[in-house]
């Protein structure tokens, strides 16, 4: 079943927690990686991080890692990004 929700980033810290306790299979479906750092750039702005407590952002944080499906040491460089520069890029890959 595909339930569709619209303004995730809208969310409020309790129903974030309440979303993440009742369903663990819940990921965004077919986004690549500029609408997922898209998504999290939103969630960030709209939650205002950088005022938020240390239990709050775990709870942002557990939030997006369920959703974007990101690992935490990419979320936590990810965020740090956004910190940094309010802006998240997609880095092209460096090769030889």
């Amino acid at each position: 079943m595909t339930i569709t929700m619209q303004n995730l980033e809208r969310l409020t810290l309790a129903e974030m927690r309440e979303l993440l306790a009742g369903s663990r299979s819940i990921a965004l479906a077919n986004q690549g990686r500029e609408q997922i750092y898209r998504f999290v750039e939103r969630v960030l702005a709209a939650q205002h991080y950088r005022r938020l407590g240390k239990r709050q952002k775990g709870i942002v944080r557990r939030f997006l890692a369920q959703l974007s499906g990101l690992s935490r040491a990419q979320l936590t460089r990810l965020m740090g990004e956004w910190l940094r520069h309010r802006r998240i890029e997609a880095r092209q890959p460096r090769r030889r």
